[in-house]
């Protein structure tokens, strides 16, 4: 990291629940993050190896996820979501597995969504069938916006958890069958949806098995 500029992000190599990623403005941070990683384990076998990204902007360059169901020569884009990420206010603090989610988007149309499909989708598609692998399922690129132009941060073969939810929503009809035909059929009704997530106060700090709400939910069930 000597002669690094910053701001940087350091990322858990492995998976942390959304969780991994950790914005650094200067060396020391740096050093620090990528110490309570790696020595102290903070994400377990997930920070064994970090990797170390570019800055790309704060919350005016945003965040927003693609997916799209194919069956290996088409696909069916969904529209843009964005899930936020950050638990404070005003995109502040600790990463989490999402605090929220919209679709679709103010100022990401339909056809910028289309043309995102033909740059980052098809191209992925026509990589896999040279390889002579016929993919058959969910494409979900992460995307970061910057200067308008999209920057691919990650490609995921499953759905985004809070992006689903919102997803399922918006369905005109049944979502399973739409996702297990693996056709093109209209599957978005053209309104809007959002989630909101309930969390417990330490839950950061907190392993999955001890959860306060686990009541809660049991109450409202």
């Amino acid at each position: 990291m000597n002669g690094a500029t910053f701001p940087k992000f350091i990322k858990a190599d492995g998976l942390a629940l959304g969780k991994g990623a950790v914005e650094v403005r200067n060396f020391n941070e740096a050093k620090q993050v990528i110490h309570d990683m790696m020595i102290d384990r903070k994400f377990g076998q997930a920070g064994t190896r970090v990797v170390i990204e570019d800055y790309l902007g704060g919350a005016e360059s945003p965040e927003i996820s693609l997916h799209a169901l194919t069956d290996g020569n088409t696909y069916l884009m969904f529209p843009a979501a964005q899930d936020h990420k950050t638990i404070g206010e005003g995109h502040t603090g600790p990463m989490t597995g999402g605090m929220g989610t919209v679709s679709p988007l103010p100022g990401i149309s339909g056809e910028l969504v289309a043309e995102y499909g033909e740059r980052i989708v098809d191209p992925l598609l026509r990589g896999l069938q040279a390889r002579g692998i016929n993919y058959k399922g969910l494409v979900y690129p992460g995307l970061k916006l910057q200067d308008g132009q999209p920057k691919v941060l990650e490609y995921n073969a499953r759905f985004g958890d809070p992006e689903t939810q919102v997803y399922a929503r918006l369905a005109e009809s049944g979502f399973l069958t739409h996702c297990l035909l693996l056709v093109r059929v209209r599957l978005i009704r053209s309104t809007y949806a959002g989630v909101i997530w309930l969390l417990y106060v330490s839950y950061l700090h907190l392993p999955a098995t001890q959860n306060p709400l686990k009541k809660v939910c049991q109450l409202m069930a």
